[in-house]
């Protein structure tokens, strides 16, 4: 099974123009299958994985604290992880206003990957599931993408637009 790493890293612009970074701490999270977003809220860190069916917790010192189920898997098998060919492929988790954080599927493959989930982190996490097939139809469709896979692997939430940035034909879409 291959663990995720979390990996916190600053990053500096110097006045010569170079960039530095320093590793301020590492650590393999052995609970978490795979880790494809990661979010910061508060005290906590929330992580997604494209293969998971949980939406991770930890604290400030990377331990879990609680785990919040995506969707329902039958027969999950023991490494925690979702099938390929069935995986939803949650890749993105942008936090978008106070207590909401939004995960795309990339759209890889329709219809499994055709979802948004929105996840409220207030006083209890509820995760609420919405179908973004006709959405994934027109930017497939879009001129940028003519011929070309979609495929969503990130997202940006700022000054009210949301960017949605796609792997292989390297197209950043930006939604109001």
């Amino acid at each position: 099974m291959k663990n995720f790493i979390i990996i916190l890293i600053t990053c500096m612009l110097t006045p010569q123009n170079k960039m530095t970074f320093n590793i301020h701490h590492q650590q393999a999270l052995l609970s978490i299958p795979s880790a494809s977003g990661v979010v910061k809220h508060k005290k906590s860190y929330y992580i997604i994985g494209d293969d998971s069916p949980y939406l991770h917790q930890l604290n400030r010192d990377f331990q879990t604290v609680a785990k919040y189920p995506l969707q329902e898997i039958k027969n999950l098998p023991e490494t925690g992880r979702i099938e390929k060919r069935v995986k939803p492929d949650f890749e993105t988790l942008e936090l978008v206003n106070e207590n909401e954080i939004i995960a795309f599927g990339s759209g890889s493959k329709s219809p499994e990957r055709d979802h948004l989930l929105r996840i409220n982190i207030g006083d209890s996490v509820s995760v609420k599931q919405n179908n973004l097939r006709e959405f994934y139809r027109k930017l497939r469709n879009s001129t940028p993408l003519k011929n070309k896979e979609l495929n969503i692997e990130a997202v940006a939430f700022y000054s009210g637009w949301l960017y949605l940035f796609n792997r292989g034909k390297n197209v950043i879409f930006r939604v109001n």
